[in-house]
């Protein structure tokens, strides 16, 4: 419909929002909204002349008219109508427009020929008083085209560029709102929609949530909804567009909570909802939770000490007053007093062991522990004659006491570092220390230590009779149990990587051990013979000069080499140190991959890399397949696990809600705006419970194809997450509870 030879020809940007297109042509007489997913005719406004779309504000169109009746209307965005949920500022001495303005939820900016004008999004009135409207610098009046960024107003005249810095904060642009805030505003629309009985407009507030960046966990809510409104249906090409745009992969794997209370997948539920049954063997026959114990306020999952002999019967959990052991066949758990703060723990012969950086202890069946270990925070006493006299330093502060670290089981022994310049062994059964080794080489430990004295590195392997042990000047250390003290092993030499090991040497028993030794190199070496062989990559391009790692079981030897593109992962022979792969190895897209936290099974090897996990045939190296996983939300990734029907992926820390940085530089910003002294309780109770809320999702895939099976989220408190598993069931132990899979 052509408009009078006076109307504007310049170009109408049109804005596409909620599933529709609107559109106000510079040769039609009205305003349109369009099906974004069709291009059907929706609506159509009532007569417009010069009509210009500025965006959506408050649930509105907000569009200037020149004609017949001049001025700003916000349009009911299901209708059209300005009188039926809208509004208009209009008058024959309201000014015509001039220039696109913009448009906010806090504000209209509106362009004319008088100014900019500044209007309240609820009914278009002026807002933020005066001046409005806004001039040029020396009177001018005709603004253009806006734009508004990082609290600048930049305005484009007809013969400049200018730029406006906010005075007022209400025009200030706020933060981001955070995933949950967006969804919970979306949602809340949604509902208010259906309670009016306006589904269409419910459905394009979902679409829109389900179509945004929020999360997977919201976006799959919002398609469930969507699903819940639409009518029945037999067939998926039956449902409604915006229904089946919201259905797809991988959001159809993701949990919801259906209205009977039980967890069902996105995918389960539009079966249910087609009438359709879900596909046999879609979970591992009699996959499931087996059974929950809730563990006391304030514990911990305690790591695994390394070294400990046999398989685990019981799990760890402390806190400030109390060890909880659980046993693993969920029999009664038992309650001891803590000694101290630990973080590690292991089986003994007739108890259990714990440590953590300022105490070791040692628990039998009673209550209280049997026996206390604790790094002295006092100078050594004097030797000698008693008249000898002795230099002393002091500095006027509190001693500090170094802490413990590095535990290792070797036999009924407990080796540590205290500090980076000592190595101590703790002799469990007779409740004593049987030798402190120096970084120097000698024997006992000295507190005061030089700058620039060597260091043992972060870990520690015992082989046989050996402790195998690292220094910061690149040498490698045997220690001979018995007596603490270093020895020389010439065929095996003790030069090693001058970076710290990314993991302690791999024990293969008999002797034997595998020693990470430089950037693509590892060496296997054989106690008193000589170094069997070493293994190294041919190109040296691109390595970051990270050693690499190296990953074994039964027959299987997997070592992964970091460079700056990603990660190179090979498969060894134990014979020779010769490649098992004829093709090239197998390449892993990520920054750093752990291969203590892989597994394999007969025919592949599964490895976690950043948000992937890869499914690499042991024949050739090839991808088999390869899963996405949720965002870990930090640094240590994922941990897999190959039991006898599926393969079990948990994070190696318990996953927040929302990262613990992301909140601390929010509630900064927050602060910032606001910083009154009453607050900071309030905003350090947030960032608390930003850290505490977590949960733990246990996945299950199948072997074969790396189809997700199962999901199952553990709530969690606090980061540390311990697991043990067998060939068929798993223990997971959190903060919050110990929940066992079958």
């Amino acid at each position: 419909r052509k408009a009078p030879a006076g109307a504007s020809g310049d170009p109408a940007p049109a804005v596409a929002f909620g599933g529709r297109v609107f559109v106000a042509p510079a040769d039609g007489e009205r305003v349109y909204a369009l099906d974004a997913e069709t291009g059907r005719l929706v609506w159509e406004s009532g007569p417009t002349e010069g009509a210009r779309i500025l965006g959506v504000s408050r649930g509105r169109l907000i569009v200037t008219v020149a004609g017949p009746l001049r001025g700003i209307r916000g349009l009911n965005l299901d209708t059209g109508s300005y009188r039926a949920g809208g509004w208009a500022q209009g008058d024959v001495h309201l000014p015509l427009s001039y220039g696109q303005g913009l448009v906010t939820d806090d504000g209209i900016v509106w362009p004319s020929r008088e100014g900019v004008y500044f209007l309240n999004a609820d009914d278009g009135r002026k807002a933020y008083g005066s001046p409005n409207p806004l001039r040029g610098p020396t009177g001018e009046k005709y603004f253009g085209n806006i734009a508004y960024a990082d609290g600048v107003l930049v305005v484009v005249t007809p013969t400049q560029v200018r730029g406006y810095v906010a005075q007022s904060k209400k025009i200030e642009p706020r933060p981001d709102p955070a995933p949950r805030e967006r969804f919970d505003a979306l949602a809340d629309r949604a509902e208010d929609a259906v309670a009016a009985g306006d589904l269409p407009r419910a459905r394009a507030a979902l679409a829109e949530a389900a179509d945004s960046d929020l999360p997977a966990p919201f976006r799959a809510w919002a398609a469930a909804r969507m699903l819940q409104l639409a009518p029945p249906a037999t067939d998926p090409a039956q449902l409604p567009a915006e229904v089946r745009a919201a259905f797809r992969a991988p959001v159809t794997a993701e949990w919801v909570i259906a209205p009977d209370g039980l967890p069902v997948t996105l995918e389960a539920l539009l079966d249910r909802h087609l009438g359709r049954k879900p596909a046999p063997g879609s979970v591992p026959a009699g996959a499931g939770i087996d059974r929950t114990l809730r563990m006391p306020p304030a514990v911990a999952p305690l790591f695994p000490i390394a070294g400990a002999a046999g398989p685990p019967r019981r799990l760890f959990a402390a806190g400030p007053r109390v060890v909880v052991a659980v046993p693993i066949d969920q029999t009664a758990p038992s309650e001891h007093a803590a000694a101290d703060l630990f973080t590690h723990a292991a089986e003994v012969r007739n108890g259990f062991v714990t440590a953590g950086p300022q105490a070791v202890a040692l628990y039998g069946a009673v209550r209280e522990p049997l026996w206390v270990f604790r790094v002295p925070a006092t100078d050594p006493l004097p030797g000698g004659a008693p008249a000898a006299g002795r230099f002393r330093i002091r500095c006027g502060c509190e001693p500090t006491t170094p802490h413990l670290s590095s535990f290792v089981l070797a036999g009924p022994w407990l080796l540590a570092r205290v500090g980076e310049h000592h190595l101590i062994a703790l002799d469990l059964p007779a409740r004593r220390g049987a030798w402190v080794l120096r970084a120097g080489g000698r024997p006992g430990y000295e507190p005061a230590q030089f700058p620039h004295a060597a260091r043992f590195g972060p870990h520690v392997a015992v082989c046989g009779a050996f402790a195998v042990a690292q220094l910061s000047d690149g040498r490698r250390w045997f220690v001979k149990l018995d007596t603490g003290r270093p020895v020389g092993l010439p065929a095996l030499g003790e030069r090693t990587a001058c970076v710290y090991w990314p993991h302690a040497p791999v024990d293969l028993g008999a002797g034997r051990l595998l020693v990470a030794d430089g950037p693509g190199l590892v060496r296997f070496l054989q106690f008193g013979g000589r170094v069997r062989w070493a293994f190294e990559v041919e190109r040296d391009e691109g390595l970051t000069g990270e050693p690499a790692r190296v990953w074994s079981r039964g027959d299987v030897l997997l070592v992964a080499v970091r460079r700056n593109h990603g990660v190179e992962i090979d498969r060894v022979n134990f014979a020779d140190g010769k490649r098992a792969w004829t093709d090239d190895p197998a390449f892993a897209d990520a920054d750093r991959v752990d291969l203590s936290s892989s597994d394999a099974d007969a025919d592949r090897a599964y490895v976690p890399a950043a948000n992937k996990l890869l499914a690499l045939a042991l024949t050739n190296g090839k991808l088999a397949w390869e899963a996405d996983l949720p965002d870990a939300r930090g640094p240590k990734g994922w941990v897999a696990r190959a039991g006898k029907s599926c393969v079990i992926v948990y994070p190696a820390e318990a996953v927040p809600v929302e990262t613990p940085d992301a909140v601390l530089d929010r509630l900064a910003k927050s602060f910032g705006r606001e910083p009154f002294v009453w607050r900071l309780p309030g905003l350090a109770a947030t960032l608390y419970d930003a850290w505490v809320a977590r949960a733990v999702p246990v996945l299950l895939f199948d072997p074969e194809t790396g189809r997700r099976l199962a999901r199952f989220d553990v709530p969690a408190r606090g980061p540390a997450v311990t697991a043990w598993f067998d060939a068929d069931r798993a223990a997971i132990a959190t903060g919050d509870r110990v929940v066992w899979l079958k």
